[in-house]
Order: C-alpha cells, then structure tokens, then sequence
C-alpha cells in the first residue's frame, strides 16, 4: 500500500454573478481549483489530472470547478479562499482509503473520510467535499443598479442573484456613488443568502422642516430678522423648534404666525 498526501487550494474568480436579466443557467466563470503535483508511482489519477467538476445548486445554478495542477515542491497560495489537505491509502486493488479536510479562510471547514473507494468514487467524494463549501448568495440594492462587491472584488451592478461563494464571513458592499454613497454589510454565508443594502443618504435622518405659506397676495417670509423666502417659491426649509415668522406684503402690511416644527414633517400656514 502507498500513502500520499496532497494540498489542493480554490481560488474564486471574478464574474460568478447573475443579473437578474441574465439566463438563469449561464455561468460567467469558474471556481479554480489548484492541485499539488507529485510524481509517486501507482497514485490515483483524479488527484494529478486536470479535471472539471460541475455541480447543480437548488436554485438550478451550475457551479464549476475547474481542477488545474502545479508543479511538484511549489507552495500552495494562503490567499486563496479554499485549502483542501487530503490523505490517500492506495490499496494492491486499486480502491483507496480518502480522508479530507476543507479548510476555508473565511472561517469554515468540512471534513470527509471513507474507505475502500474506487477512483470513480472518490473523484466523487471530492467533487461533493468542494460542492459543500459553497452556496449561491442574493445581492438587492436600494435602488437597484449599485455597483456590488464581495470581500473587495467587484462583481456587478445590482440586483445579482444566486452568486457562488465560499461558506464563511465575507463583507458586502453597494457603491450608490460618491465617497457617501458606499455601504457595507459583513454576513455569516449562508446562514445569511439574501442581502439588501440601501442607499445610505436615502437613510439619512431629515434635519429641517418644510412649511408652504398660502394667501391670497404674495408675501415675504422672515425669521429672526432673515428672509427666509417668499410665498411664491413653494416649501421653504426651517430648522425644528418652535419659531415666530413674520408673513410681510404691501397689501396687509406685517403678520406674525407662531408655528412649532418637527424636523422631516410637512407644514402649512394660511395667512
């Protein structure tokens, strides 16, 4: 029997997204899946060979993983999201003993162990082992159309749905434009799969009050000795508190009206 060990590390692309006007089918990239070459005689073949896996979400959503080797004594990169250590036991015949451990960077692992697997098999346990490490995450702005990224990568204008991504903590963000115009939001996926991210100067609490000054001739409006407009210009913006403001017009002279505000509410004064 030989016994080897191997590292293999996902690395997620860009373009995984679906917008909402997209076929619900078509993916626009693939996970990569990098594997550690190394030359022992005998070792299964699906744990050298490029191969592709393609997995079917719930929501009908094909996720690849595209399998590529890399040269013998070469250092996995710690960067990537997904770092899969498994070790074989390969039997006189030709089944094998599997034990893996998928370890996400953003803070997930799985595990899987079994024996006496054919290759066919075990090529199976591995395409399953990296189907559990993802799931399809919903992406909703406020309005829609936002700029969205996740954990820094852009991945497209609101609304995305069913967009693969690693198990764990990532951080959503929505640019509605603007350095005031950047949200974020940081998930547990997918305990958390839908996120709704909205306009944060949408969300802005109103510091002024409006009032609309109605009469039968145009008038001036002062407050505390300031023109503040005229009767003509539609709403006209006051701090909140309670204020006395003088309606003035050459066909009736000076008016006072005292009037308490509330900041974000609608006013209307009859003179």
């Amino acid at each position: 029997m030989k016994r080897v060990l191997v590292v293999v590390s996902a690395l997620l692309f860009t373009g995984l997204g679906y917008a909402e006007n997209s076929p619900p089918l078509v993916t626009g990239g693939a996970i990569r899946v990098a594997v550690l070459e190394f030359a022992i005689e005998g070792t299964p073949g699906f744990l050298i060979a490029p191969e592709v896996f393609t997995v079917t979400m719930l929501e009908r959503v094909p996720v690849i993983f595209d399998v590529t080797t890399i040269p013998s004594g070469e250092q996995a990169d710690t960067t990537y999201p997904l770092v899969l250590k498994a070790a074989c036991t390969l039997h006189d015949d030709h089944t094998l003993d599997l034990r893996m451990t998928l370890v996400s960077r953003y803070g997930d692992t799985l595990k899987f162990s079994d024996q006496r697997l054919t290759v066919d098999q075990a090529q199976d346990r591995v395409a399953r082992l990296l189907a559990r490490s993802v799931d399809t995450l919903t992406v909703l702005t406020e309005p829609q159309g936002a700029l969205v990224s996740v954990d820094q990568t852009l991945i497209g204008a609101a609304p995305l749905r069913y967009f693969p991504l690693v198990r764990g903590i990532h951080v959503v963000k929505a640019n509605f434009g603007g350095p005031k115009g950047l949200v974020a939001d940081t998930i547990h996926f997918p305990n958390t799969r839908t996120v709704t991210l909205k306009n944060p100067l949408l969300l802005q609490k109103p510091t002024t009050a409006k009032v609309l000054f109605q009469g039968t001739e145009p008038a001036e409006i002062w407050l505390n000795g300031k023109k503040l407009g005229s009767s003509d210009q539609g709403w006209i913006e006051v701090p909140p508190g309670q204020h006395t403001f003088e309606i003035v017009s050459p066909a009736f002279g000076t008016r006072q009206v005292t009037l308490k505000v509330e900041a974000g509410r609608r006013y209307r004064v009859k003179y």
